[in-house]
């Protein structure tokens, strides 16, 4: 995938939404440049990156958010999922600080824990631009 088809992808998810976000929550690292692109189109300025990290076989929030969220509308991005655990104890760390929270992914690979309330497809893998990057 080049970045002109991730733009492409990410109208086509920005589209099937149904519910306007105040703050767009980005899983680090996968999710950051989708969640940026996600909130640049809706015009969504309040954004975070929240990072999971897997520790003695259980997935745990690292980023404690200072702000108050109870109440506030938060769209959680990820690029892919393939367990969704990570996604998922976002999900209910958000929810826990009071946040409705929906969640957004491009790409669903493999069995997944959550079922996103928006993404685009089923793939058995996908290529990012910027993990072009890293090679």
């Amino acid at each position: 995938m080049n970045w002109e088809e991730l733009q492409g992808h990410v109208k086509k998810l920005c589209a099937k939404f149904d519910f306007t976000p105040d703050i767009i929550a980005a899983i680090a690292r996968g999710g950051v440049i989708p969640g940026v692109m996600i909130a640049e189109k809706l015009g969504i300025k309040d954004m975070y990156a929240i990072t999971v990290k897997k520790q003695e076989g259980k997935r745990k929030v690292m980023t404690k958010l200072a702000d108050e969220i109870s109440g506030k509308k938060v769209l959680l991005v990820e690029d892919a999922i393939e367990s969704g655990k990570s996604m998922l104890t976002a999900k209910k760390y958000l929810e826990g600080k009071g946040a409705i929270v929906k969640t957004a992914t491009l790409f669903v690979k493999g069995k997944s824990v959550i079922r996103p309330d928006y993404s685009l497809e089923l793939v058995p893998d996908i290529d990012f631009p910027w993990e072009e990057v890293q090679k």
